[in-house]
């Protein structure tokens, strides 16, 4: 994907970055009324519509984006708009993409079994990190037997 090229940092090259699939609001909204709504949970990094004029919605990408999830949750059902500079609306929203860092092989599952050795291996490897307490996995790498 177009996206490869600019992550190098860690375990998210496996999947992209969570972010927010917000729906129900109104033709009025551009991206500064996003950006408004997620001013409060630290602030939006990217805002993408998706779809027609009529019927768009917008992702969301949170500058905190390990608060993503919970994020989420608050926001959805919620009523959202001051009816000033923010034309009032109830949005749904609804994470997308990555798991949580906490449950790091929820998302192997959904892998397409190409990808499913590297996600996994990146997944436990995290969890090891994650989890000082664990045994770290063992060397990706290993040099040819040197006993």
């Amino acid at each position: 994907g177009w996206l490869d090229g600019d992550v190098g940092k860690g375990s998210d090259e496996d999947a992209p970055p969570p972010c927010v699939l917000v729906r129900g609001f109104p033709p009025s909204w551009t991206e500064m009324q996003v950006r408004l709504v997620f001013a409060t949970f630290g602030g939006a990094d990217t805002v993408n519509f998706v779809g027609n004029p009529s019927n768009r919605v917008a992702h969301v990408k949170l500058k905190e984006v390990r608060d993503t999830p919970q994020v989420a949750k608050k926001l959805h059902n919620t009523q959202v708009g001051d009816g000033e500079l923010i034309e009032k609306c109830t949005i749904s929203c609804q994470l997308l993409g990555a798991a949580p860092p906490t449950r790091p092989h929820a998302s192997s599952d959904l892998a397409p079994s190409s990808r499913r050795a590297s996600t996994t291996s990146a997944a436990s490897a995290a969890a090891a990190a994650l989890a000082s307490s664990r045994s770290p996995p063992p060397p990706k790498r290993r040099p040819p037997a040197a006993a």
